[in-house]
């Protein structure tokens, strides 16, 4: 081609490895998630439901690793040498994604059903893109959302990806101490939060699968439990604001929008309320449930201080501390 105007594209491989971390890991998202909408659509099975939500992020944490660290570094010679952090944040991400995938794909074999997609799937008699189910479209749209999920979480370790970045640290100065200082801070509140959720998950399973407890069939209040309704929710919250803050300050400032879209997520619209409403309609009778949760604290596992008064027929205020 003439100065490379009407000539070839390069190839489809060269142009996926040149794009940028944040399209990377919105292709590699969309693309393995769709895989599952065609497993699932497919077979209709639920056990792939988060084995292929939760490893859609390592792919893709891996993928913008790769990015940084072979092709960007091998496409223009450098005089520093290679960072770390984008392998770092690659291992951490990978660490909470196979934990809680196959503690949620080994805890779906019990429950043998997924509320999230059975709504999606057609029913007898129902015709394609007709009915409540409107199928395929709301499975495929449910897929999309996990895909937008995992890519606005990945939004810090994605722009830790992008080379160019890491030029102002060079040579010292504030902005490399900084970086020292969150990389620290971060990791150690990562391993805190992997360690709090482990553990309010297993107490939570102890709890439910102990044959030899009476109350198994109640709310969890042992442990963590014991001090808020989901410790396990704190944990994740946490676990996100610490990627940030290893990423920080590489990644930019308003990349921030990771931790905080995990919170409002939890608290707002697909944890707390879901299942505070299932809570109190399970055991809304039950003389000590008011009292657990007029004491306990909605997230933050320490002890409320909060005493119960008595009934107030109005179980759990929406005052809850974060």
């Amino acid at each position: 081609g003439m100065g490379g105007m009407g000539g070839p594209p390069p190839p489809l491989g060269q142009q996926i490895a040149t794009m940028h971390p944040l399209q990377m890991s919105l292709a590699v998202s969309l693309a393995w998630n769709m895989l599952g909408f065609l497993l699932t659509a497919s077979t209709k099975t639920y056990a792939v439901t988060d084995l292929v939500g939760t490893s859609a992020f390592t792919l893709s944490a891996i993928a913008t690793a790769h990015s940084a660290l072979v092709t960007q570094w091998n496409m223009r010679p450098r005089k520093w040498d290679k960072p770390l952090r984008p392998a770092i944040l690659a291992a951490a991400v990978g660490l909470w994604a196979t934990r809680l995938g196959l503690y949620l794909t080994n805890r779906m074999q019990s429950i043998k059903s997924d509320k999230r997609i059975s709504k999606h799937f057609r029913r007898p008699g129902e015709v394609w893109l007709c009915g409540d189910s409107c199928y395929p479209l709301n499975l495929m749209a449910y897929w999309a959302r996990q895909a937008l999920w995992g890519w606005v979480c990945l939004l810090p370790v994605s722009m830790t990806a992008d080379l160019r970045n890491y030029k102002e640290l060079q040579g010292g100065g504030v902005k490399s101490m900084i970086s020292s200082v969150t990389l620290g801070v971060g990791l150690v509140g990562f391993t805190a939060g992997m360690y709090l959720e482990c553990l309010a998950d297993y107490q939570k399973f102890s709890f439910k699968t102990d044959r030899s407890n009476t109350k198994r069939w109640r709310w969890c209040d042992k442990g963590l439990w014991k001090y808020a309704r989901h410790p396990n929710y704190f944990a994740e919250v946490l676990i996100w604001a610490s990627i940030f803050l290893m990423a920080f300050p590489i990644a930019p400032i308003w990349t921030i929008v990771s931790p905080v879209f995990v919170w409002w997520l939890l608290r707002y619209k697909t944890g707390v309320p879901l299942l505070e409403a299932e809570m109190k309609k399970k055991y809304w009778s039950h003389p000590d449930f008011e009292k657990y949760m007029a004491e306990t604290n909605l997230m933050v596992p320490i002890p409320s201080g909060k005493k119960f008064t008595g009934s107030t027929y109005g179980i759990g205020s929406d005052m809850d501390d974060v």
